[in-house]
């Protein structure tokens, strides 16, 4: 690659893996990239909240909602009122969610294994490390 600013490089590679995920869950299980991501989260943590979701990974409350209602309408999740707090909503997989999950990991650890071919595990730790730097660094810029 050429000499270029950090945040072209950035928004190409944001692109590609975008449009990787797209195509291979999209072909596999009728799935966007942000349906992925979200559900990413809630096989990590079911029974998150809604506002959680938003806060801890930096997501707008609509654009979730929208994506939640699609993968309510896909029976993938289901949303309850938090029985202690009944404004909240409280996020479970159903079957249909919990039954792909292997075959879901699967092509995770595929897209993953193509994104470090040819790297060294120092220069993984390394772009990790690059990447949340420049993260806190545009984060303290939303302050």
């Amino acid at each position: 690659m050429k000499s270029g600013s950090i945040g072209k490089y950035l928004s190409i590679t944001h692109r590609a893996h975008t449009s990787l995920v797209d195509r291979k869950f999209k072909k596999k299980f009728n799935l966007s990239h942000g349906q992925v991501f979200i559900l990413i989260n809630i096989y990590r943590d079911e029974g998150i909240c809604q506002h959680r979701l938003c806060e801890e990974y930096n997501l707008d409350k609509s654009g979730v909602g929208r994506i939640l209602k699609k993968l309510e309408k896909k029976n993938l999740v289901i949303r309850q009122s938090d029985p202690d707090d009944k404004r909240k909503k409280l996020i479970y997989l159903t079957d249909k969610a919990k039954e792909m999950k292997t075959g879901f990991k699967k092509l995770l650890k595929e897209i993953e294994e193509q994104m470090r071919n040819g790297l060294t595990q120092e220069e993984i730790n390394t772009i990790r490390k690059l990447l949340n730097k420049i993260y806190n660094n545009l984060d303290k810029s939303n302050v």
